[in-house]
């Protein structure tokens, strides 16, 4: 990953994390990083992600998925992240 990209995910997961924290932050992506939190628990407990060592939570709010989509997919929009909760089975209430 060269450096523009570096810098790009980490701006985006800092604006997003800032979006939460603020509470404007598109429900479609706040049940993602939720999601994201439960599969990577392991992850949690070690304070970094075990994939690609990036700081948590920061790194549930970057788009793409460090693991190609092993443990969890790239963030979707709102009718994609709906599709996959139907097919997974998945309800959330935030």
């Amino acid at each position: 990953m060269n450096s523009p990209n570096i810098i790009f995910r980490l701006t985006e997961s800092k604006l997003k994390t800032l979006g939460d924290n603020f509470d404007s932050l598109s429900t479609h992506y706040k049940e993602q990083v939720f999601y994201r939190s439960i599969i990577c628990e392991d992850c949690f407990e070690s304070g970094f992600c075990r994939e690609c060592h990036c700081g948590l939570p920061r790194k549930w709010y970057t788009h793409f998925s460090c693991n190609n989509g092993h443990r969890f997919p790239d963030l979707m929009d709102n009718d994609n992240w709906t599709e996959f909760k139907k097919n997974k089975g998945m309800e959330f209430f935030l």
